[in-house]
């Protein structure tokens, strides 16, 4: 039924062919009133006390977060899970968590004025845990005109930004 998708893992060769997409650093969203606000990075293993928002564990970051977070020799305190971005940084700018988010989706002075205001935005480090994109296609399925000219005009800006 879809002859195109992006995920956030590799797929099986066996089964796909992909390519790399991108990939983007993990965040941290912290209320400006916290202790961490004043770090220039975050290493993970100082949000083991903190109480997390995360995106819901239907989404991949959600399980790698906690395997990141296990594997340093803690199990994350998470009090607010979400499919929504939006509603992740509100409740770090009602100061009741810290939030996770890929950089690209963080919000900044000149995206979000009010609410850079209330929130400073950290990278994550000690790991870093990279949000990788793949485009995957079913091996050997057959691929419309239209959707052969969309990889090909994906794959090739793909090139040019990995350029860059």
């Amino acid at each position: 039924l879809i002859d195109l998708g992006i995920v956030c893992t590799q797929p099986k060769e066996k089964d796909f062919e992909s390519f790399f997409l991108t990939q983007d650093p993990m965040n941290v969203i912290i209320h400006r009133d916290n202790i961490l606000s004043k770090e220039k990075t975050v290493p993970l293993k100082k949000l083991a006390n903190e109480s997390l928002v995360l995106y819901r564990d239907d989404f991949n970051l959600h399980d790698e977060i906690i395997q990141h977070c296990k594997k340093i020799g803690f199990q994350p305190k998470i009090v607010f899970e979400t499919s929504q971005r939006d509603l992740m940084i509100q409740t770090v700018v009602a100061n009741l968590g810290v939030a996770l988010l890929p950089s690209r989706l963080c919000p900044t002075k000149e995206t979000n004025p009010r609410v850079s205001e209330s929130v400073v935005v950290r990278p994550l480090v000690e790991p870093e845990i990279m949000h990788v994109l793949y485009v995957i296609w079913k091996r050997g399925h057959y691929l419309s005109h239209a959707a052969q000219l969309w990889l090909d005009f994906v794959r090739n800006k793909a090139r040019v930004i990995s350029n860059l």
